[in-house]
């Protein structure tokens, strides 16, 4: 727990707002991403909306480990595994892609740093 956030509902509300924020930035072309705007298509059904408040403990705890480089293959292999389809929980899914995206090159990093020496030391 974040000691500027003792209580867990303050701590998962500043996370939905982060989320928020960065929904703003990539609908108004600040981000180059397309996992938090509204989207149909692709199996998703018409008027699906991101929602940041759908977002869960659950998301935010990887959310968190990946930012602070605790998040290990272990932990994010049980968050999938539980993870909603776009049917079942438009926002999540969402979010779960744009954490894929996020994780892969953190994980191959992480335990891979030798691949990366050569950029590393430029």
């Amino acid at each position: 727990m974040d000691p500027k956030f003792p209580n867990p509902e303050d701590e998962l509300a500043a996370f939905q707002t982060e989320i928020a924020a960065l929904r703003e930035a990539e609908t108004s072309g600040g981000v180059e991403t397309s996992h938090l705007s509204d989207r149909e298509g692709f199996g998703i059904p018409a008027g699906r909306k991101f929602n940041p408040a759908e977002l869960t403990t659950a998301d935010f705890t990887v959310w968190q480990g990946l930012k602070d480089g605790t998040l290990t293959r272990e932990q994010y292999a049980e968050y999938k595994r539980k993870l909603p389809r776009h049917k079942e929980n438009y926002t999540r899914a969402q979010f779960g892609s744009l954490l894929e995206n996020r994780v892969t090159p953190y994980l191959a990093r992480r335990e891979h740093p030798e691949w990366f020496a050569d950029e590393d030391s430029e």
